[in-house]
This record gives C-alpha cells, structure tokens and sequence, in this order.
C-alpha cells in the first residue's frame, strides 16, 4: 500500500517548485502493483500534456529490445554486424545496449537522423574510441539508433512504429516516438531557466527544441508522454502480458558495475553504476546520482534533463516519474538546488511503500 501521507509530501514538494516560479510546469505520477496510484499536474500543465523524456526514454527504447530480444530468441553476444553490414567489427549488441561500444559520442547529426540511408550511412564511418571501448560511458545518441536498426532489421517494424503498436497500444499509454510536427500540440515546450541572454549548450538537450528533429525521433532522448504514461510503462514490466518474465529479469540484470567514464552532465561518475540492458540499476555499489536511496539493489530506470527522474522498484511494486519543461541554458539542473531536488524526490518516493 502507498503511504498516503508520505505521497504528500511529495506532491507538496514539486508544487513548491511550481508554485515559487522555479519550474514552469510539471508533473509526477506513481505506480503501485500495476495501478497508477497518484498523478498530479502542476502550474503550466494538464493531465494530457506530454513532456520530452530526455533519457528518461531510454526504458522504453530498452522495453523494445528486451521484448524483441526474448522473441526472437536473440543472442545478445551477437555481433551488431549481423544486422548491419560493415557495422564495427567485434562490437557484440550487449555492448550497445550496456554502453561499453566506445561510441559515445559518435556522430549523427539532425540532418542525418532523417532516413535509414543517412543514418546506416554514418554508421558505416563510425570508429569506437580505444581508451573507452569496453568500459562503461552513456552513449549520447549512437546507442539508440543502433538497437532502432537492430529492431527493424530483425522485425521489418521502425522502433517507433514497434513501440506505438505493440507496447504503448496494448498498454493504452499516450508515449510515442517520432512524433510528427502537426501532432506536438501537446508537447510542453521547453522553457529556458534564468537570464535570456545565457547561452545555450548546443550539446545539450535544446537541440530538442526543434518540432522537426522531435519528429525525427531520437530514440535515447525524444520520447513524449506524460507522467502517467512512464510509470504505467513500468506497471506493464512488472504485471502486463506484454513481455514475458524471463524478457524483464535478463533486462534488468546487472551486466556492468564500474564507475563511468565522461563528464558529470553526460552521467559521468567517480564511483561505480550498474547497468542492465539499457536501464540504470541501482544495484548493491550505490553511491549518489539517478537512484533513490530508499529503494531495493533491484530497482532500475533512467534519469534525464533537466532534472527530470524516473524508476521502479520491483521488491516495493513502485515506480514513479518526475517530468517538468524547464531548462538552465546548459539543459542540465547540476547546480545545488537542481541537485537537492533530484535526491529529494527521489528518496521520498522511493520510501512510499
């Protein structure tokens, strides 16, 4: 059972935020034993705006593979050449999808995001980086597009059109991928944070900002959904027929626990992370960052910018998301407020059950 009042407390808190003029808009959502158990809306926001994820998509990029995976029966030690022709010779799918490829920071740009030629296209030019091959270090956008390719190779379905047809439609979630610019109506738009002449971070996430690179649909940042529809996802992992148990344990196996490579704003640490197939785990090494501190070692999920944070807790039943439209110019909430509210957050909401 939700403990009524914890779940206030935490409600109260992002309200706060709202209503103090820090953020623009926001909501947040929990989940408990496959029900949504709270979904509140805050300032600039309805129950049917839907947000920019940021790597809070990744879940549902990795609830693709995991059911692909187990479908299909894919090994995955395979090599990603099986799939992609001339793809870097030795790099395995387990390497994608735990971002030890050494390709985090490989190119593909908007403009080449927008067909398979362009995209398979660079991929053909990529070359791992030696110093992080093997080792762990959150891939930008290479990862994303890699298991895009590998889903549609292995199914003849773009991810997108996997995701809305066979999770996010029997699940009755409104998250889509690749959004076409005519349905953004309901997108929050991303707010700018402090001064308006700060400048922008052009590696950052503002590259979003665009309605037509949204529409492209960069799988590791440019899901939308709603609150609801993050925590649901994860309600569906857990209780739904739509991946079968066995699929969810090997995704949320530990598979790598090391510290990561890269700055802070690209996730970058100085102590060790779990990963399983593209999710974070909070696994028994935690430290600080993504996870709530309340949680199980079994809890898994993403975080993403600004400050924006999701999980689920399969020891506890929980699973929760946090999503607000305000960015600092950098796009990334790393200074101490930004800090206090992530931990904050989460831990009250990790401690609801």
């Amino acid at each position: 059972m939700v403990d009524q009042r914890k779940l206030s407390l935490l409600i109260d808190r992002v309200a706060l935020e709202v209503t103090a003029g820090r953020l623009p808009s926001a909501q947040i959502a929990v989940g408990h034993q496959g029900e949504l158990a709270a979904f509140e809306v805050f300032g600039a926001a309805k129950r049917t705006s839907r947000y920019r994820l940021q790597s809070v998509s990744r879940p549902f990029v990795a609830g693709v593979l995991w059911k692909v995976v187990d479908e299909y029966g894919v090994d995955i030690t395979t090599p990603v050449s099986t799939w992609i022709p001339g793809f870097c010779a030795g790099i395995t799918l387990e390497d994608i999808a735990t971002h030890r490829a050494g390709l985090a920071y490989a190119p593909l740009g908007a403009k080449r995001m927008a067909t398979r030629e362009s995209r398979l296209e660079a991929m053909s030019r990529w070359q791992p980086d030696p110093e992080t091959r093997g080792h762990l270090q959150f891939s930008l956008t290479s990862s994303g597009w890699v298991i895009w390719e590998v889903v549609e190779s292995l199914t003849g379905m773009s991810l997108p059109d996997y995701l809305a047809q066979h999770i996010a439609g029997p699940l009755g979630l409104t998250a889509r991928l690749a959004v076409p610019v005519e349905a953004q109506g309901d997108v929050a738009p991303m707010a700018l944070l402090g001064r308006a002449a700060d400048e922008l971070d052009p590696w950052g996430p503002w590259y979003l900002e665009s309605a037509d690179v949204l529409a492209r649909g960069e799988p590791s940042h440019s899901v939308v959904a709603t609150a609801a529809d993050v925590v649901m996802h994860y309600q569906g992992m857990l209780h739904s027929d739509v991946w079968s148990r066995d699929a969810v344990a090997q995704g949320i196996r530990p598979r790598a626990v090391e510290p990561v490579h890269g700055p802070v704003e690209h996730g970058g640490t100085d102590y060790p992370v779990s990963v399983g197939l593209f999710v974070t785990v909070r696994g028994e090494s935690w430290q600080d960052g993504w996870m709530p501190a309340t949680a199980s070692p079994e809890t898994f999920g993403h975080g993403g910018a600004p400050c924006q944070q999701s999980f689920c807790d399969p020891t506890t039943g929980i699973s929760f998301a946090f999503l607000t439209n305000g960015y600092p110019a950098s796009g990334y909430a790393l200074d101490r407020w930004g800090k206090n509210l992530s931990t904050v957050l989460l831990d009250l909401a990790g401690d609801l059950a």
